[in-house]
C-alpha cells in the first residue's frame, strides 16, 4: 500500500511539471478602417425599429494587422430608412497577424451606434487556428460608421492541452 502511495504522489508530480502557462495580457492598440459593406442582406420593419443583416468587411494595421468580413445583426431604433442609434451584434473570423504569430482566430463583436453614427462596440475572441489557435483577450473599437477608428484591449496567448 505504501508503494502505491508513494507511486501516485510521483506520477502526480511528474503530471504538474508539465503544465503549459499562458503568457501576460499585452497591451495592444492600433487603427481599423470599414471597407464598402455588401448590400444588406435583410431590411425588416419591426414597429417603430429597423432589423438589418448586413456583412461588413474591416481592416487593421498597429499591432494586429490583418482583416475580417463580419455578418452584423443590427438594431435601428426608428424606422427602415431613418436614421436612428443602432445596438449590433456581428460573428466572424479575422485572419492576418499578432506580433510573429500568423493565423485565423473567431470573435463576437457586440456594440452600440448614437444617431451620429459615432461607434463603439467590444469584440472578443473565441477561437483561433494556427499560430493564432491559441490567442484569448479582448478589444474596444471606437470610430464613425463605415469610416473607421482606433481600437485598444489586451490579449494574450493561453496554450490549453487536449485531456
Amino acid at each position: 500500500m505504501r508503494k502505491l502511495i508513494v507511486l501516485c504522489l510521483t506520477l502526480t508530480l511528474v503530471g504538474m511539471s508539465v503544465a503549459v502557462h499562458a503568457t501576460a495580457p499585452e497591451e495592444v492598440s492600433g487603427d481599423f478602417q470599414v471597407g464598402m459593406p455588401s448590400p444588406p442582406t435583410s431590411v425588416m420593419p419591426a414597429g417603430s425599429n429597423c432589423l438589418i443583416d448586413a456583412a461588413v468587411p474591416f481592416h487593421f494595421t498597429g499591432d494586429l494587422v490583418g482583416s475580417f468580413d463580419a455578418d452584423f445583426a443590427i438594431v435601428s431604433h426608428a424606422p427602415c430608412g431613418a436614421t436612428g442609434a443602432e445596438n449590433f451584434t456581428a460573428m466572424g473570423t479575422f485572419a492576418g497577424q499578432f506580433g510573429d504569430a500568423v493565423g485565423s482566430f473567431s470573435f463576437v463583436f457586440e456594440g452600440t451606434v448614437d444617431s451620429v453614427g459615432a461607434a463603439e462596440g467590444r469584440l472578443v475572441i473565441v477561437d483561433g487556428s494556427e499560430g493564432l489557435s491559441d490567442l484569448r483577450g479582448q478589444l474596444m473599437l471606437t470610430g464613425q460608421t463605415g469610416v473607421g477608428g482606433t481600437y485598444s484591449g489586451a490579449l494574450h496567448f493561453d496554450p490549453h492541452t487536449d485531456d
